[in-house]
């Protein structure tokens, strides 16, 4: 199957029920790239631990199941550059010179770098959506360990074999 970069659906009407919003947004694991690429910075919301994975700003269970409208607010507010609010979602690309390039447009001299995910390790219970970019994906709450194909990578180095190739 190839991968669907087309915007995301509209989700279902706020009377659905959660999980069939989820699933109306929601990308199947079969459809990603083999790896997406997360970049990593000392500003971000989003934790990262070689035993734990990523975990986003919310990332527990006790932020619930939302219906449709609270999940299309959490979309939007994750996109939103000047909102600190914390959000469920972990963004990724599914280039990895877009990673690169957006990983140098960082402001100030902040810590960066890149974890490689490989798609198939993710496993059956990862929400993964499509972002508002062409070539980002956004994780729901969180990405396993076993699914970062390498530790991580300076953005130098990993710009400088990505973007020269």
């Amino acid at each position: 199957m190839a991968v669907s970069m087309a915007a995301p659906a509209e989700p279902a009407a706020p009377t659905s029920s959660p999980s069939s919003t989820m699933a109306t947004i929601k990308l199947p694991l079969l459809t990603l790239p083999r790896y997406l690429y997360r970049v990593q910075y000392s500003r971000t919301q989003t934790v990262y631990s070689p035993h734990t994975g990523l975990h986003a700003a919310i990332s527990s269970t006790s932020w619930g199941r939302p219906d449709a409208l609270t999940l299309q607010r959490a979309i939007l507010s994750h996109f939103n550059w000047n909102s600190r609010v914390p959000s469920p979602f972990i963004s990724t690309f599914a280039d990895a010179k877009h990673a690169a390039h957006w990983g140098h447009r960082l402001p100030g001299k902040q810590a960066v770098t890149v974890l490689k995910i490989a798609t198939r390790k993710l496993g059956p219970q990862v929400k993964v959506f499509q972002g508002l970019g062409q070539n980002e994906i956004m994780f729901f709450h969180t990405v396993p360990p076993r699914a970062i194909a390498r530790e991580v990578v300076p953005l130098k180095r990993f710009a400088a074999r990505v973007l020269v190739a």
